[in-house]
């Protein structure tokens, strides 16, 4: 029973703000989490309207998404039905705050990821779920069966060493970003070794 309606939740039209529904499978994400390899990722958990959640999106997208601007990042979004008022319409206005065309939109409404990934990270034991986390992934993660552990992430859950700080999200994605931005140097003296009919040593 439980199978047949998270199908049926995953095939209704995801509303007019989301790009695509989750279930508790979380396939569509996986999908596209492991289809954006290559590259650092960003997984948002959040809520359509609360309002310090929507405070962390500014953060993210003025301090982090706005300075990355160009950079090879991929960016998912899962907007979680979580309090009274979050409904997948509210979305709508929430991914405005959003305006980054590397980010994809998720509707989740039982918040399968945020109660999936209470097991991932330290969430505290009176928390249902992960909302309103940040979860930042190298470019070789892969997410297998279960979701993986992110290389670096913030919440805004209690003022500790890990709350939301845009800066420090952005630097730990500069640090990720850096071996696929390099090159390796050209060698123009082999190269004019194969011109004059040289080979270079091996």
């Amino acid at each position: 029973m439980l199978t047949l309606l998270a199908a049926l939740v995953l095939h209704q039209d995801p509303g007019p703000g989301a790009d695509a529904n989750l279930d508790a499978s979380l396939s569509a994400l996986r999908k596209d989490f492991n289809a954006a390899g290559g590259r650092p990722r960003l997984l948002i958990l959040t809520s359509p309207t609360c309002p310090r959640c929507l405070e962390g999106i500014d953060v993210v997208q003025g301090e982090v998404l706005k300075r990355s601007k160009g950079k090879p990042l991929a960016v998912f979004v899962v907007w979680m039905r979580v309090l009274g008022g979050d409904r997948p319409e509210e979305v709508r206005f929430a991914r405005q705050r959003i305006a980054d065309k590397r980010a994809k939109h998720y509707w989740d409404d039982a918040a399968w990821a945020g109660r999936a990934y209470k097991k991932v990270v330290s969430v505290p034991k009176d928390r249902d779920t992960a909302m309103d986390s940040f979860l930042l992934y190298s470019s070789k993660a892969r997410w297998e069966k279960s979701p993986p552990r992110p290389a670096f992430w913030m919440h805004q859950w209690a003022r500790d060493g890990r709350w939301l700080d845009g800066p420090r999200m952005l630097a730990q994605i500069e640090k990720l970003l850096a071996p696929s931005l390099i090159r390796r140097p050209h060698n123009d003296a082999s190269k004019e070794r194969n011109c004059l009919g040289f080979q270079p040593p091996k």
